[in-house]
């Protein structure tokens, strides 16, 4: 069959190379399936607003002029679509073929009802679009053994990013607009036509790409689609510098990473076994620990206050890690006061006051501030210099001035976690005290 129904007709011919080969064409000049050919090609290359079911195709075919009969219409129809393997889009029951495999050409000559044949029409303003995409996210190479390789070379690196997201990011509602929108466009992709053209410039906020979209237009929408999907490519990583900020801002410690972890294990050391709430003392513990990279420990503090990895965090996860977050700094920070003179002494390298406010309806909230001394040193100068600028109002208003503003702070924290005063500030206002009643 072969020989007679392809070789012979010319519809598969060695192609003039000199790696060689063998291409798929429509038959020779003369020969009688030529014409039925030709019409088999208009009908598919038909505007891609009117794909073509497979039966709807062979259906032609049978009908006059042509009698097509069943033995050589399958063939002649996979011949058609192995020549326009690139400009032409398969779909199974709605879902796209990028590998039109021998299973699937098998499965279409069955059921042909059950495939879409579609004509991707990639010009013009398409056309540059699509090299851009290509050059932005691949540069020249291809992709392998797959239908519609200019499409798929910039489709093909979407999807995969987008499937390797971890569910944290997949369902993360704290991402730009822009970012969402590519995400959910790409998760529930399955035209790559539909998708590249229409659907991706409309969640970068664009109008759809055509064959006369502008240079201008088709560049807008490169940059925003790269600038969103490096936004979901970095969005776990960013997830994970919120963990480590609400850490710091909850315990009020250094949000530098390696000093923020030095500072939960002093913390450790200074609390030793006064803590009793075995959950606490577990996160305690764990926070105190460096066998451990940066990211990992991250994950493990996330998992400790959420109960659950980061990397699947919901949006009530992340809720839950804030709450018992928030809750643990509070306890934290009533046992520092009340173990205060057990604390202090043994915290080499960090200073540390109790600190009592009364408030005007008569209500006391008692802190312990604790510092890292080389800070406390290298902050000195600049408090020295806040301090002196107001000396010219006298030692009352200065007084005032800075309770006031200690006051205004500890109003103003949010998260519980106590506010600090540069011991600069504190020595100052001590001097200040002691002249007063000289």
């Amino acid at each position: 069959m072969y020989e007679a129904f392809l070789y012979e007709t010319g519809m598969h011919v060695a192609t003039p190379t000199e790696a060689g080969g063998w291409a798929f064409q429509a038959p020779k000049r003369g020969n009688r399936l030529r014409y039925a050919y030709e019409a088999l090609q208009s009908a598919m290359l038909t505007s891609p607003e009117s794909p073509r079911t497979a039966a709807d195709l062979m259906a032609e075919l049978r009908r006059a002029p042509f009698g097509v009969t069943d033995g050589p219409l399958p063939v002649l129809l996979l011949t058609a679509l192995l020549e326009h393997k690139d400009d032409v889009a398969i779909f199974e029951d709605g879902t796209y073929l990028p590998d039109f495999s021998a299973d699937a050409a098998e499965r279409m000559v069955k059921s042909p009802a059950r495939f879409l044949i579609k004509h991707f029409a990639v010009s013009g303003g398409r056309q540059r679009v699509l090299d851009a995409l290509v050059a932005e996210l691949v540069g020249n190479s291809s992709v392998a053994g797959l239908r519609n390789q200019g499409l798929m070379q910039a489709v093909a690196p979407l999807l995969r990013t987008v499937r390797r997201l971890p569910d944290s990011v997949r369902y993360d509602a704290t991402l730009s607009p822009t970012a969402i929108a590519v995400r959910d466009a790409l998760l529930a992709a399955r035209d790559p036509d539909q998708l590249l053209f229409v659907t991706l410039p409309v969640a970068c906020g664009l109008e759809p790409i055509t064959t006369r979209t502008s240079h201008k237009d088709g560049q807008l929408f490169v940059e925003r689609l790269r600038d969103a999907v490096g936004e979901l490519e970095g969005a776990y990583a960013t997830m994970l510098g919120w963990i480590s900020q609400s850490l710091s801002t909850a315990l009020n410690l250094s949000p530098a990473i390696s000093e923020l972890r030095a500072d939960l294990q002093a913390l450790g050391r200074r609390l030793g076994d006064k803590i009793l709430d075995p959950k606490l003392q577990a996160f305690v513990q764990l926070a105190s620990t460096d066998g451990l990279d940066d990211e990992n420990w991250l994950e493990a503090m996330g998992l400790a206050l959420s109960e659950r990895p980061p990397v699947s965090w919901r949006t009530a996860d992340r809720e839950r890690f804030s709450s018992t977050l928030l809750a643990a700094a509070s306890t934290i920070g009533r046992l520092e006061i009340l173990h205060f003179e057990s604390v202090v002494e043994p915290m080499e390298g960090f200073v540390a006051q109790r600190h009592t406010i009364t408030r005007a309806d008569g209500t006391e909230e008692g802190m312990l501030v604790v510092a890292n001394e080389t800070a406390v040193v290298s902050a000195r100068a600049e408090a020295g210099r806040i301090v002196d600028s107001y000396l010219e109002q006298g030692s009352h208003e200065l007084n005032a001035f800075i309770l006031a503003l200690w006051a205004e702070v500890q109003d103003r924290g949010a998260s519980g976690a106590p506010a600090t005063i540069p011991r600069a500030v504190n020595e100052r206002m001590e001097a200040e005290r002691k002249e007063e009643h000289a």
